[in-house]
């Protein structure tokens, strides 16, 4: 019995040995499970708790998900708990798989499962996660703005939306029958709350042409888009390959990704009552008037 537990310490101590002399460390490989891949491949950086750790190996579509393989470098004391997760994230302008290593629980192997979306605190009538594609027409720009805005007519207000029915003019209270607002507030107030993604706008802030290159051989358009939230509900506006942008001919236009430049690439929090720029290319050697942007929006 003594022998044989030597012989599987010593075995162990090779085994050690071997990784740290001839290999340089030993990689702990693991698997991942991700409903999209959004540019992940192999070399992709994986990321924990900011700090980049290792890298995507391999990955192959099953089914509705993507099976990601990826491993951690050696030296990293990493260890996966039972609510350990994976999801997207970006590094040095590329996309990243981020691991959280979890807290709570062992982990019994297999693939880790995707991080659920986190939820803002929230009354207990509204529900606690909403996703829903949003259309948003451009206002004008305000003088004095260096670039163009949209001139697409909004849609009319919905009735039952009361984030939509506060944002019309105000009228002059009329002592002798209520005022369109105010029935329309009355109705909002008395049916759902405001859905997912009211009281988002855009306008468009900057225009940039950019000369031919390796990566646009006809040129491109760089044009930044500020989103204003005017509710008080912080929402994340999915990622760019979730969004369509509309020009002012009803032509639907597709950014490119281009290398060393910060763009909207990944999903992007926007704060209630908060402001935030977002920056696109466009392969093209005119610059579009965008008039309306197809986006999803996360509650």
């Amino acid at each position: 019995m003594v022998s044989s537990a030597t012989s599987r310490v010593t075995s162990a101590a090779l085994a050690s040995a071997l990784c740290a002399l001839i290999l340089g460390g030993c990689q702990s490989r693991h698997q991942a499970l991700l409903d999209r891949a959004d540019g992940l491949g192999p070399g992709s950086p994986v990321l924990v708790r900011g700090v980049e750790v290792g890298q995507v190996r391999d990955y192959t579509v099953r089914g509705d998900a993507v099976a990601l393989e990826f491993s951690f470098e050696a030296g990293h004391d990493i260890t996966l708990r039972g609510d350990a997760c994976v999801s997207l994230g970006a590094f040095a302008q590329q996309p990243a798989l981020v691991v959280t290593p979890g807290s709570e629980g062992s982990w019994g192997g297999g693939s880790l499962p995707s991080c659920a979306p986190a939820q803002p605190e929230s009354s207990a009538q509204a529900p606690a996660v909403a996703a829903a594609p949003t259309e948003l027409d451009a206002p004008p720009s305000p003088a004095g703005e260096s670039a163009s805005a949209g001139t697409a007519e909004p849609e009319p207000p919905a009735a039952d939306s009361d984030a939509i029915a506060e944002a019309e003019p105000a009228e002059q209270p009329d002592p002798s029958a209520e005022s369109v607002g105010q029935k329309r507030r009355g109705q909002a107030k008395r049916g759902k709350q405001a859905r997912c993604g009211d009281g988002i706008s855009f306008r468009t802030v900057r225009s940039q042409t950019l000369e031919p290159s390796f990566v646009l051989p006809n040129g491109g358009q760089k044009i930044t888009f500020e989103f204003t939230n005017a509710s008080s509900r912080t929402v994340e506006l999915g990622a760019v390959s979730e969004a369509a942008f509309i020009d002012d001919t009803g032509r639907s236009w597709m950014p490119t990704s281009v290398p060393s430049m910060n763009l909207w690439f990944m999903p992007v929090v926007l704060a209630g009552d908060a402001r935030v720029r977002v920056s696109v290319v466009f392969e093209s050697d005119s610059m579009p008037l965008i008039t309306r942007i197809n986006y999803a929006v996360y509650c």
